[in-house]
């Protein structure tokens, strides 16, 4: 998965490399969508038993480290 993330240029959004911008900012609906980006990439690896439990997650960081705290 981090090779994935790395070849379309959005690591960052997992290693804290990026932080979530003002809703006022204007940059912050590019930010959401790359966020939305990454959060499907994610669960779309994951095995159909984890995914459900993972759908309440908005953040592409806080996902990745839930996801490492699991595993």
């Amino acid at each position: 998965m981090r090779r994935a993330l790395l070849s379309k240029n959005k690591f960052k959004f997992v290693d804290q490399t990026i932080s979530i911008p003002y809703q006022s900012s204007s940059i912050y609906d590019a930010w959401e969508r790359c966020n939305v980006m990454v959060i499907s990439c994610i669960t779309r690896t994951q095995i159909p038993k984890i995914a459900p439990s993972k759908v309440y997650i908005d953040d592409a960081r806080m996902l990745w480290e839930d996801l490492k705290g699991q595993f």
